[in-house]
């Protein structure tokens, strides 16, 4: 008889939280996978398994070698990022565990597919429509209004996201989906020239709704604002919280009408819109998966509740309990990024020096490394956290970005080559 654990798979994209969240939330032991992940290894979980949880085989033979070795087998796999989803649903499927429907992960994990369930479904969403090679680009292009937005269908994180002012600019916006896409299919086990084309929408605000959804029931969690950087790219350099939008009752039901007609039956779903200045909701597109980008860490500041125990809650049991929770102040998150060059120095502040509203600070790169231009959250530096308690919100917050900026100033000494 094979002894159970629940399986996290993505913790260490700084979902480091989840561990003792998920702790909180069952008697199994814990796991996480991680290539050579034996080697200097996570100390935080009870089982440390060798593998690569974001390739689809190869997160499953690593889970069958473990039991060879070990005698244990997973009573629960909960996926905390993008690229985890799919190599999670292989696993919960091989070992018939709780997970999301073959609907959900097929129109979830695809924004093509997401799209037409969305629009047939009665949702706003920009128009759209599928290519795999430039010269269909081009032919498409034809017929489709400018400027638009081009983008990988199944990636994350901003990756390849570019913005195409005319149809001038397609080959250039191409170069950079296949420098972005061309080793999904080692890396990944997925289609590497799978790409959309988008009506760009010219918004008044980008926003996300966090939705948990479980067996018995959806529920709104948090409206996060977000803060991007200037075209041609989709960067998220801030999120704050609460949003500008929290009372905003036809957001919120557009988020939950996603998690339904998407099938979403487990977990945070991170569901993206845009407001354009007419009042008018697009649907960008649902992911099936905890937020990144700090949103748990500041909803959790702000409210006093734990999203990623909410998460894993919800693909261990059918029905889960939300604490009552009320959000005032300011929560917020500012990422670093530092200029172009070679980071000579990193002058970390002390903890007294830092402004008296940062409360973390994460960096992602050392001395001597290269600061390369930003095209994805992957070129980012860092982040820090900050939490205003008596903060009284009058539109969108800027101060913590201009405490990011200075504290990247600070910092990073960088010498430009």
């Amino acid at each position: 008889m094979y002894s159970k654990y629940c399986l996290l798979l993505g913790t260490e994209k700084n979902r480091f939280r989840a561990l003792v969240a998920t702790a909180r939330a069952t008697n199994m032991k814990i796991a996480i996978m991680a290539p050579s992940g034996y080697v200097n290894g996570n100390r935080y979980a009870d089982l440390v398994i060798d593998g690569n949880p974001e390739n689809i085989e190869q997160a499953l033979a690593a889970v069958q070698t473990f039991a060879e070795r070990e005698g244990m087998q997973p009573g629960a796999v909960v996926p905390l990022t993008e690229m985890t989803i799919a190599p999670g649903a292989r696993i919960a499927q091989y070992y018939n565990l709780n997970y999301l429907s073959e609907k959900a992960l097929t129109l979830t994990r695809n924004k093509f597919e997401m799209r037409k369930a969305a629009h047939a479904g009665g949702l706003n969403v920009p128009k759209f429509a599928r290519f795999n090679h430039l010269e269909q680009l081009a032919t498409l292009a034809e017929d489709f209004p400018f400027p638009a937005v081009v983008k990988p269908t199944n990636a994350g994180g901003s990756e390849g996201v570019t913005y195409v002012a005319s149809k001038d600019d397609l080959a250039s916006a191409f170069a950079n989906l296949r420098r972005v896409t061309e080793n999904y299919g080692s890396e990944f086990g997925m289609a590497d020239n799978d790409y959309q084309i988008e009506q760009f929408v010219d918004a008044r605000i980008e926003l996300s709704v966090e939705v948990l959804n479980t067996k018995t029931g959806r529920r709104v969690l948090a409206v996060t604002d977000k803060e991007l950087t200037p075209l041609p790219h989709f960067v998220e350099i801030g999120h704050s919280l609460p949003s500008i939008e929290s009372d905003n009752e036809a957001l919120k039901q557009a988020a939950l009408k996603a998690c339904e007609v998407l099938d979403v039956e487990h977990g945070i779903a991170h569901v993206e819109f845009m407001i354009d200045h007419s009042g008018k909701i697009y649907l960008l597109e649902l992911n099936a998966r905890t937020p990144g980008g700090g949103i748990p860490e500041i909803f959790e500041k702000i409210a006093g509740v734990n999203m990623l125990e909410l998460h894993s809650r919800s693909y261990l049991y059918d029905e889960v309990k939300v604490p009552a929770y009320h959000m005032s102040g300011l929560a917020a998150i500012g990422f670093m990024k530092a200029k172009q060059g070679t980071i000579e120095r990193i002058k970390l502040p002390a903890q007294h020096e830092l402004p008296k509203e940062a409360f973390g600070l994460q960096l992602w790169t050392s001395e001597g490394a290269r600061v390369n231009p930003l095209y994805s959250n992957a070129e980012l530096e860092g982040y820090v956290e900050f939490f205003w308690p008596d903060y009284e919100l009058n539109g969108k917050p800027k101060e913590y970005l201009m405490l990011t900026q200075q504290l990247t100033e600070q910092i990073f000494e960088v010498v430009e080559s």
